[in-house]
C-alpha cells in the first residue's frame, strides 16, 4: 500500500472527513451513535486520531518485528535472572520466577502465530487506510477527562486517549486467546527495593504484559 512506502505524515483535514459520531454503550461494547456536532470536541477528536494514525506510520506497527524485539528482550531477561540469581537466592525462588518468565515468552510466540495466521498486519494497514481515504466510522466518548477514539476493524481495533495531557494508543486483538499466568508470592523474599538488578523484571511480572505495543 502506498503509505507503507512513503510513511508521509497525515493532516488534519484528512483525518477529518471520516465520520466521527457519539459513543452509545450497547452491551459490553460502545457503538456508533449519533454525529458529533461540537466543533471543539470535533477538532479535538481529529488532532488525537492524526497523531495516532502518524505514530503507526512512523513505527510500521503492522510487521511483526515489535514482537521478535519483545521476545528477545525477554529471552535477554531470562538469561539475566539467571545469571543475577545464581548464588544470591535458592534454587526454589529461581526457578519460580524462570517457570513465569517461560510462560510469558510462550504467550509471545502464541500472539505471533495470530498475528500472521489471521494477517492482523494487514487489517492494521486496512484500518488507516481507511482513515486515510475517509472511509472510517470513529467512536468518540470521554470518560472522566479522558477523550476516547475508538476505530474498530476485522481483527484489531485502534484507541487513542487522551488523559489530560499526552496521548495513548492502543492496538487491541478481537479475540486472542487470553492468558493467566500466576505469579509467585516471593516479594517478602527479595528486598525489591535495594535490589535494583531484579526491580524491572518483578515489576514486569506483577503488571503483567500488555497484548499489543503502544505506540
Amino acid at each position: 500500500m502506498r503509505f507503507a512506502q512513503d510513511k508521509q505524515a497525515v493532516s488534519d483535514e484528512v483525518i477529518k472527513r471520516n465520520k466521527f459520531c457519539s459513543g452509545v454503550r450497547v452491551g459490553h461494547k460502545y457503538a456508533c451513535g449519533g454525529e458529533v456536532n461540537d466543533v471543539e470536541l470535533l477538532n479535538e477528536s481529529v488532532n488525537l486520531l492524526t497523531e495516532a494514525v502518524n505514530r503507526i506510520l512512523k513505527w510500521q506497527v503492522w510487521d511483526t518485528w515489535w514482537i521478535d524485539v519483545w521476545r528477545r528482550e525477554w529471552n535477554r531477561v531470562r538469561d539475566n535472572v539467571k545469571e543475577q540469581f545464581k548464588g544470591k537466592y535458592s534454587d526454589e525462588v529461581m526457578n519460580n520466577l524462570l517457570v513465569v518468565i517461560d510462560e510469558y515468552i510462550r504467550y509471545i510466540d502464541v500472539l505471533k502465530e495470530y498475528w500472521v495466521t489471521n494477517d492482523v498486519g494487514g487489517n492494521i494497514r486496512k484500518l488507516v487506510e481507511d482513515l486515510m481515504s475517509e472511509r472510517a466510522e470513529v467512536i468518540v466518548r470521554r470518560t472522566g477527562n479522558s477523550l476516547i477514539n475508538s476505530v474498530h476493524g476485522k481483527y484489531v481495533s485502534l484507541t487513542a486517549k487522551r488523559p489530560g495531557e499526552g496521548v495513548i494508543v492502543h492496538l487491541e486483538l478481537s479475540d486472542l486467546r487470553v492468558m493467566t499466568v500466576k505469579v509467585p508470592d516471593i516479594w517478602n523474599i527479595i528486598n525489591v527495593d535495594h535490589d535494583e538488578s531484579i526491580k524491572d523484571v518483578l515489576m514486569a511480572l506483577r503488571l503483567a504484559l500488555p497484548p499489543l505495543m503502544r505506540v
